[in-house]
């Protein structure tokens, strides 16, 4: 099976082939979590780094988010979040931060366009910061599991159908742009569902 264009280009950096996942994965943490452990499945990395690193990239910007509305000055962090959130929806949300902090952080994770302004604001009320790390952490920890077994065991059923049918390069093609396609589906359905939120 030839799986030499997009998969050993990973390969051949391999020096500095972790270094190149955590940086993409704090920028797109779960489509570069997908695609990092279907290249584990290939042999190319080892998939338990993998998980490590992908944990990573999403607590160092959770930790860089946290400070910066920590230390920064309340008109200019209201002057950003006022561009994304309403008035009503930030009041809420410094409430919610302090009376319900485990479930507030748990949609602030999970919901698109309350993620970065609601780990901003997390800061900014001071939310004590081993408090905000174990509830971002609570949900990291099985989501990220979930992304990296997903993606290596996509990556072994991959091997077996390109195998038997051969076909490789085109079946890799394929699933890479299936996955990725996917991601910005369920991402635009959630940021779409978000917004209906934000406005209630």
């Amino acid at each position: 099976m030839d799986l030499s264009t997009p998969v050993t280009m990973l390969a051949s950096m391999q020096g500095l082939s972790y270094l190149i996942v955590l940086l993409l994965c704090m920028i797109e943490g779960p489509i570069f979590t997908l695609a990092s452990s279907f290249a584990a499945s290939l042999g190319l990395f080892n998939p338990f780094i993998i998980y490590v690193i992908a944990l990573l990239g999403n607590f160092i910007p959770d930790v860089i988010y946290y400070w910066i509305g920590r230390l920064s000055g309340r008109k200019k962090l209201r002057s950003y979040i006022e561009k994304i959130l309403t008035q009503k929806r930030i009041e809420k949300i410094e409430h919610l931060l302090h009376t319900h902090t485990w479930k507030t952080m748990v949609v602030i994770k999970i919901v698109p366009i309350f993620s970065v302004p609601g780990l901003l604001l997390a800061g900014y009320t001071k939310v004590p910061f081993r408090k905000y790390l174990a509830c971002t952490c609570s949900v990291d920890l099985p989501f990220i599991a979930f992304l990296v077994v997903l993606g290596y065991y996509s990556g072994s059923a991959f091997i077996i159908v390109s195998e038997n049918l051969g076909y490789g390069q085109l079946f890799l093609a394929l699933f890479i742009l299936l996955m990725i396609g996917l991601w910005f589906l369920v991402k635009f359905i959630l940021q779409k569902e978000s917004k209906k939120i934000e406005k209630i």
